[in-house]
């Protein structure tokens, strides 16, 4: 199926806009609970906000399902593919763990200390490990996407295949991803909450899935603006719920989950089909990758640098 150019135009824009959206993500939120800008935040950078890396796992699904699996053409797309999530995968998070070493050291220099303060934690066998890819974790944050759509690519041909019953795939991944969440003897930081969300993914199977299922419809689908105005309304309906309901670890994020959706279909629906120019449409990676060193470097800045007291500086890699 051939993607028409309002189409390509349109995913660009949304790209874009969603790297912004992974920025917003990791700044800070207000935590005066209840305030004006505490729902501006639940609503707005820890609501809406949390389309951005769905979008990109649907996407991704769109562009793969388009092939048809028994051609080369298919073979060299995933060949292609996998080449550029795992080369820049291993790039980024070297280069990454390479700064916090640089900053960490320099750090120790400026204040007069022992080189080696504060970084046994980030030269630790479990964020070498990490550094491979091969850990639960990803040096650098934002990276966890692009090695779980690794796996989803090597996947791929059997969702493909499973495409005319791919409700049996989603729904109980789903279902398994809700559970999982919303178990309270499962923390934030529990490894197998880490494992399921970061590595198996089953949010990234959901929305990778979906669109392999879009891509191969014969027929678009097509939703009416007052769908679409509906859809939006009810996801913002469902994070002001969040919001103001007790805030459960697991359920509210659950109902976030539940939200997305709907979400996306809204701002998909606003967003334009103008051409930007090359230089913005093709730094919505770098905006992804690259903020986490800024944030970086300012904490560190921040924290190590002006600290007066050196006991009171550390930074280690999350």
């Amino acid at each position: 199926m051939k993607v028409s150019e309002e189409t390509s135009q349109k995913i660009k824009n949304m790209s874009l806009l969603c790297a912004v959206f992974v920025v917003w993500i990791h700044c800070g939120h207000p935590k005066n609970q209840f305030s004006t800008s505490w729902f501006a935040s639940q609503m707005l950078f820890n609501g809406i906000t949390g389309i951005a890396v769905p979008f990109f796992f649907l996407i991704s699904g769109f562009f793969i399902g388009r092939h048809n699996i028994e051609s080369d053409e298919y073979r060299s797309e995933l060949k292609k593919r996998f080449a550029s999530l795992v080369i820049p995968f291993y790039i980024w998070n070297t280069l990454f763990w390479i700064l916090v070493i640089s900053l960490t050291i320099s750090a120790n220099i400026l204040h007069g200390a022992d080189l080696t303060r504060n970084l046994t934690r980030n030269l630790s066998f479990e964020n070498l490990w990490n550094l491979t890819g091969f850990g639960i974790g990803v040096v650098l944050g934002p990276l966890w996407y692009m090695r779980t759509l690794v796996l989803l690519i090597i996947i791929s041909p059997l969702i493909v295949r499973l495409n005319k019953h791919w409700t049996w795939l989603l729904i109980p991944s789903s279902c398994i991803f809700i559970y999982l969440l919303v178990r309270p003897d499962l923390t934030t930081d529990h490894p197998l909450k880490n494992f399921i969300r970061f590595l198996l993914s089953p949010t990234g199977l959901l929305y990778f899935s979906f669109g392999i299922f879009i891509s191969r419809r014969k027929n678009a689908i097509q939703l009416k603006p007052i769908h679409c105005m509906l859809a939006f309304t009810f996801g913002c309906l469902l994070l002001f719920v969040r919001a103001i309901v007790p805030q459960v670890p697991g359920y509210t994020l659950a109902i976030h989950e539940l939200a997305i959706p709907f979400l996306m279909i809204g701002v998909w629906h606003v967003i334009p089909s103008f051409k930007m120019p090359q230089t913005l449409s093709g730094i919505s990676f770098l905006i992804y990758v690259m903020h986490m060193f800024f944030i970086l470097t300012s904490d560190l800045t921040l924290k190590q640098f002006f600290a007066a007291d050196v006991e009171d500086w550390k930074f280690y890699i999350p």
